[in-house]
């Protein structure tokens, strides 16, 4: 093992961590990143914090600011649009090839997490709803089969789910993203690619209009 090895692997764990807190929403928009409170957060050292900022920052997840230091990029309503146009025609070819592609065990855990998206909307738990949505998109690019186009949807992930934290908060969305998304799977499993393709467009037109609104 090289002495740079157990280096490499702290600032992989340090990125790793700080991205999947982006995700998922324990860090918000504008939240300013303290180098020493993260040390201490993740268990790392300050190199290790360093270069995984400087790895976010290059994704676009993160930026500098005078007197302030690393924050919390907050996508702008110009970037949230692109972000959306090119989900529309992404996301409606993966789930086009998804719907003739899927294996039974991937159909099920599609079923089980609409089932689980649900609950949570009935609980009024945001959160987790809108993890278990995530889930279900994600898992509709892996039934796509496409490695290609997973890579560049899933390179979109944290502003996606910053445009998702965003739309979710309109009035009545946690209801009709769920109905939206009812009709997307159930397209999916009769293998209706066409349908599937459209709703899913669909579904994103809708979030860029409440982005918009």
């Amino acid at each position: 093992m090289s002495a740079t090895t157990p280096a490499r692997s702290m600032t992989g764990r340090a990125y790793q961590d700080l991205r999947a807190s982006l995700l998922d929403g324990r860090l918000r928009p504008n939240q300013r990143l303290v180098e020493m409170d993260l040390v201490s957060t993740l268990g790392v050292n300050r190199a290790a914090v360093r270069e995984a900022l400087a790895r976010l920052e290059q994704e676009g997840l993160v930026e500098r600011r005078p007197n302030r230091g690393v924050v919390v990029r907050e996508i702008s309503p110009e970037e949230s649009r692109d972000v959306l146009d090119m989900r529309i025609a992404l996301e409606s070819m993966a789930v086009r090839w998804a719907s003739a592609r899927r294996t039974p065990d991937q159909a099920e855990r599609l079923g089980r997490l609409l089932a689980e998206m649900a609950e949570c909307c009935a609980a009024r738990d945001v959160v987790a709803f809108a993890d278990r949505q995530a889930q279900i998109h994600h898992l509709i690019l892996d039934m796509a089969h496409a490695p290609p186009l997973a890579a560049v949807l899933r390179s979109l992930s944290a502003h996606v789910a910053q445009i998702r934290r965003r739309s979710l908060g309109s009035p009545h969305r946690l209801e009709d993203s769920l109905a939206e998304h009812r009709q997307i799977v159930s397209a999916l499993l009769d293998a209706d690619a066409d349908r599937a393709a459209v709703l899913m467009a669909e579904h994103l037109e809708t979030v860029r209009s409440l982005i918009d609104a």
